[in-house]
């Protein structure tokens, strides 16, 4: 069998020197092996490379049956260990890793080594199956299956009839997992393999007990734990006895959930390793918290604690911290649910279990948003979003493969009953001759029952596949649910950062807000605030992207422009400079070899209403200001930007430019985004463009507020058409 292992104990030092010094192909060959063992994954290649030319040319030479065996067990060793690295470096899609892989199973055929075969084509079945390739693993499944019945190797068949059964259970086809889970049962008692029969029979039962089918479950569950009775096998009784907790938990039958755990603790305590024990007590823990008795799940969970550190494994240690807060958050002691996530989260972001860290992060928002830390809540709601999108990314990926394969799977049993039909026919057909004169009554007869039946079978298949057809529909909208739920979650979060009517009501006499996200969030945002001075400041900004890391970076621009306001910054050009320094400073960590570019362009007005002063600072957004002339003529002012954002830029360190303008009586002030400049539209689909957006806002300035913001919404939708809006939309007019 293949040694998988890393060797750490080697000297690399050592081995190399050795390989530097030898003079043998042979000696040569086992120093690169040995090294390919200790060395770090990273470095796999490195010595595996010039491993596998030094095979391949010591296979060209070599007539000796016994020798050429032992290079090509070398081979499929150093091949091993590209697939190792391949998917620590690709991760699970990695097609390099799936080609090592298949070329292992190569080198196990020629070496006739079955258990190498079977294990060949598992590695090969869990990749297929982590990309919803399922048709393609029980291919691979199928091929080594033919191949050991040849063999006559009973106990390859035993294990390659469960991994089909598995992967029909996937495919819904429930009749055919449990038909293939039977074959490896009978081959399991042929054998006379005990823990073969129990495990063919635990996954029977697990099988039964996910279609809630627990009578049926119970029997094949109650035969193993029989035969493990029968044998005194302590540590079958504990699995079988977690697994049958697990079913009634599955199936929110609690109570029969903790009368299975602690039989299953109670086999633990018979056996000398306690490799299960924290588990189990984490499982009795869980069925308590669930029945409300918080004292009690703490009590298993702190047993299971003291189980784990124990053990030394820094990764049980963490599963344990999280139950924990999560048994105290429930309680509502927060200050400890706090401290035992922050401990959890602390060791498991050094893992890649993103669904555990995303689990640790929400967990660590709600408890932060308990305690009023509203700005700790939101940067672990941030963490969880983006981690949410990574993995709804990577489940989006797998179930549109899954939905393909399954649908190349059903055509196929289509094809292959349609192809079983004509050589039905054809062999009708031919008995039909022969017996034409004597049995033509039951010929015609037999005719009339095969077309029935297959009428009717082709009636039940086209109902399955409406039924799968309808699940996977239910599927894809119970996902898009989910994250649209979750968008719009993120929406009434940013919606409680912008300026609310009621401010901006209580200030403003004469005003409107045209505001238009892409999406359900916006990286566009509108702000104000009284300022310690009495100004009334406003904020019209334009984040980098639109949509959630839009809508993530725009409460990260306003949670800056609020530190810099509480700082004391009054001026709206050092407000500006302040803020733009601490988004640099926050961005730095993003984890880009430049640190983050982001920010947002912009423009903060202040209002002096009583001396009637504007003053403004503007980042690439400009500020127009609408007034009639000494000849009676409207016509616009602009306050040109300054060339930059808010945010790293080639001159981040320049101040931004300060302009203070005397309004009149009946002035309007524009405040504007680059959206509805940019959207493309009209006959020819081109830009709108900021010169006509300016006339037409000069051209109606002198129109109520209101009548403006309809004017703008139904060009906007006008020009837009039938084109997709490609940016948030925000303007803002204020009239003096």
């Amino acid at each position: 069998m293949l040694f998988v292992s890393k060797l750490f104990g080697q000297n690399l030092d050592s081995l190399n020197l050795a390989l530097k010094n030898a003079k043998h192909d042979t000696v040569r060959l086992n120093l690169y092996v040995k090294l390919c063992e200790a060395c770090d994954v990273k470095d796999n290649l490195k010595y595996g490379k010039p491993a596998i030319e030094l095979i391949d040319r010591m296979l060209s030479k070599t007539n000796n049956e016994s020798e050429r065996k032992n290079i090509l067990k070398q081979k499929a060793f150093v091949f091993l260990c590209f697939a190792v690295y391949y998917k620590q470096i690709e991760g699970n899609s990695s097609l390099k890793e799936l080609q090592y892989r298949k070329k292992i199973l190569d080198v196990s055929i020629e070496l006739n080594d079955e258990i190498d075969i079977a294990n060949a084509i598992t590695q090969i079945t869990y990749w297929y199956t982590d990309q919803g390739n399922y048709p393609k693993a029980l291919e691979y499944n199928q091929n080594g299956l033919a191949l050991f019945k040849q063999l006559n190797y009973k106990k390859g068949m035993a294990l390659l009839f469960g991994n089909i059964a598995n992967l029909y259970a996937r495919l819904d086809d429930i009749k055919a997992s449990i038909e293939n889970f039977e074959k490896s049962l009978v081959i399991y008692k042929e054998l006379k393999d005990t823990n073969g029969i129990a495990e063919s029979q635990n996954d029977l039962g697990y099988n039964y007990g996910t279609t809630h089918n627990l009578k049926k479950a119970l029997e094949y569950f109650n035969q193993s734990v029989l035969l493990f009775k029968t044998s005194m096998n302590h540590e079958g009784l504990r699995s079988t006895y977690n697994i049958i907790g697990l079913m009634y938990l599955n199936n929110d039958m609690w109570d029969e959930a903790l009368i299975y755990f602690e039989k299953s603790l109670l086999e633990d305590e018979q056996l000398p390793e306690k490799t299960w024990t924290r588990g189990i007590l984490c499982n009795i823990g869980l069925i308590h918290r669930l029945k409300g008795d918080i004292d009690q799940a703490l009590e298993y969970h702190f047993k299971a604690l003291k189980v784990a550190e124990e053990t030394n494994s820094e990764t049980q240690v963490s599963w344990v911290f999280n139950k924990l807060s999560e048994d105290y958050f429930q309680q509502k002691n927060y200050s400890k649910a706090k401290e035992y996530n922050n401990r959890y989260l602390a060791i498991i972001t050094k893992s890649t279990f993103f669904s555990s860290i995303q689990g640790g992060e929400l967990l660590a928002s709600k408890i932060d948003s308990a305690i009023g830390n509203h700005q700790e809540a939101f940067e672990h709601y941030k963490r969880y979003i983006r981690l949410k999108e990574k993995l709804n990314n990577d489940e989006f990926r797998k179930a549109a493969n899954e939905e393909k394969y399954r649908n190349e799977y059903e055509q196929q049993k289509r094809e292959d009953k349609v192809e079983q039909d004509k050589k039905d026919i054809k062999t009708s057909e031919e008995k039909q001759q022969q017996q034409i004169i004597m049995y033509s009554v039951a010929v015609v007869l037999c005719l009339t029952i095969v077309f029935s039946v297959l009428l009717y079978k082709r009636f039940r298949l086209t109902h399955n596949q409406k039924e799968i057809i309808e699940q996977q529909k239910h599927i894809v909208e119970e996902k898009h649910k989910e994250i649209t739920d979750s968008i719009n979650y993120a929406e009434r979060i940013q919606r409680s950062f912008l300026a609310t009517k009621e401010l901006l009501d209580e200030n403003l006499t004469d005003y409107f807000v045209f505001f238009k996200p892409k999406d359900i969030v916006s990286g566009d945002f509108y702000w104000a605030s009284i300022l310690s001075n009495d100004n009334f400041a406003l904020v019209t900004a334009d984040s980098t992207g639109h949509g959630v890391p839009g809508a993530i970076m725009s409460l990260l621009n306003i949670t800056s422009i609020e530190s810099a306001i509480k700082d004391g910054f009054l001026q709206p050009a050092d407000i500006l400079n302040v803020t733009r320094r601490t988004i640099i400073e926050r961005l730095k960590k993003d984890g880009s070899a430049e640190g983050g570019k982001d920010g947002m362009d912009c423009s903060l007005i202040s209002f002096d209403f009583t001396n009637k002063k504007l003053t403004v600072s503007a980042a690439n957004n400009p500020v127009w200001i609408v007034r009639k002339n000494e000849l009676g003529v409207t016509e616009a002012i602009e306050i040109k930007p300054d060339k930059m954002p808010v945010g790293k830029h080639d001159k981040d360190s320049t101040s931004f430019t300060q302009h203070e303008i005397q309004l009149q009586s009946g002035d309007v002030v524009y405040t504007l985004t680059d959206g509805f400049p940019d959207q493309f539209g009209g006959e020819k689909g081109k830009k709108f463009m900021s010169k006509n957006l300016r006339e037409l806002l000069v051209a109606n300035s002198h129109l109520p507020m209101h009548e403006q913001h309809q004017l703008l919404n139904k060009t906007f939708t006008d020009w837009v058409g039938n084109l997709e809006q490609v940016d948030d939309v925000c303007i803002i007019g204020i009239r003096i």
